[in-house]
């Protein structure tokens, strides 16, 4: 049973890994707004990595055994490059003080 379980989480950490990057690849087209939410939306399946990270770490003893460690990294990545993004989009969208006019 705890390894059905194991088996499952993993799988699901793979298809959220996927559906992260295809996000990721759509984010490109959107706007900040977007952006935001993806970057929320990342850190809650980073918390679900880290829980099932650990939660297989004290049944099994490592995270080795199923690649969890690769899991982890990618979600890691994904996050990073959407906050990258994120702060990018945000200071293309700021107003320059030149617009500005003391008229």
């Amino acid at each position: 049973m705890q390894s059905m379980l194991i088996n499952f989480c993993h799988v699901t950490g793979w298809l959220l890994v996927v559906l992260s990057f295809l996000l990721i690849g759509f984010s490109k087209f959107k706007h900040a707004e977007f952006k935001l939410k993806l970057f929320s939306f990342l850190k809650l399946i980073l918390v679900y990595q880290v829980t099932v990270s650990v939660w297989q770490w004290f049944i099994i003893g490592n995270i080795v055994a199923n690649n969890q460690w690769l899991l982890l990294l990618a979600q890691i990545l994904c996050s990073a490059m959407c906050y990258l993004s994120l702060q990018r989009r945000k200071s293309k969208s700021r107003p320059n003080l030149d617009s500005f006019s003391m008229d």
